[in-house]
């Protein structure tokens, strides 16, 4: 049955698993042990980072019906890690290669096309970030919240496509995450297609008895 297995690990327990990459490279980064390229290599580690939590957020639904493991209660979490590497990767980014100088942040997001993906994505993490809570729930109502959190996909799509893109070579570990995110947006859809035509059939059977 949908939901039968439920995990009962705090969903602290992700933050602060979460949170244990980062510690460690701003760690590394502190005693200059990131290489000879210290920007490009913890740009590099937090986007993989920013990436592998998309990843798992993906995964939550897929899991839950496929499997009836409801890993549910950790999406908000490793929704707002996903955010949280993305933002920590962007902010390297502008303070260290473009040094805040807007104008060239503006010319680059405009005319180098990984860089608009990547900030594609960020923008749409942005609003799911900021409403990743019960109030704005409230506030939206369930509908609209739910309606307003697919924006995943795209900005899953985006993040996938920078990762491949400022890599400049088709490198085997991006590939795969764009395939395994792709992979993600159709099991969803399968998934999302069954439960409206499950609705439609039963909506259906319902309106054949009442008549």
């Amino acid at each position: 049955m949908l939901n039968k297995i439920k995990v009962n690990v705090s969903p602290r327990v992700v933050y602060a698993i979460g949170f244990l990459p980062l510690a460690y490279l701003l760690l590394i980064a502190l005693f200059g042990s990131l290489g000879v390229d210290p920007v490009k290599k913890l740009e590099h580690e937090l986007g993989g980072l920013a990436i592998k939590f998309l990843i798992a957020t993906l995964l939550i639904s897929p899991i839950r019906a496929l499997f009836s493991i409801n890993f549910t209660k950790y999406r908000r979490a490793l929704g707002l890690l996903t955010f949280l590497y993305a933002l920590c990767h962007f902010v390297v980014w502008i303070l260290f290669d473009v040094q805040l100088l807007w104008g060239e942040l503006i010319k680059d997001v405009i005319k180098r096309p990984f860089i608009s993906f990547g900030f594609l994505s960020l923008v749409g993490l942005l609003p799911l970030a900021i409403t990743s809570n019960f109030i704005s729930i409230k506030k939206l109502g369930l509908v609209n919240w739910k309606r307003l959190h697919v924006l995943i996909y795209p900005a899953g799509f985006f993040a996938g496509a920078h990762y491949v893109m400022v890599k400049k070579v088709w490198e085997d570990e991006a590939l795969i995450y764009l395939i395994v995110i792709l992979g993600l947006f159709a099991v969803r859809f399968v998934i999302w297609k069954k439960g409206v035509s499950s609705h439609i059939k039963k909506t259906n059977k319902v309106s054949k008895i009442n008549l």
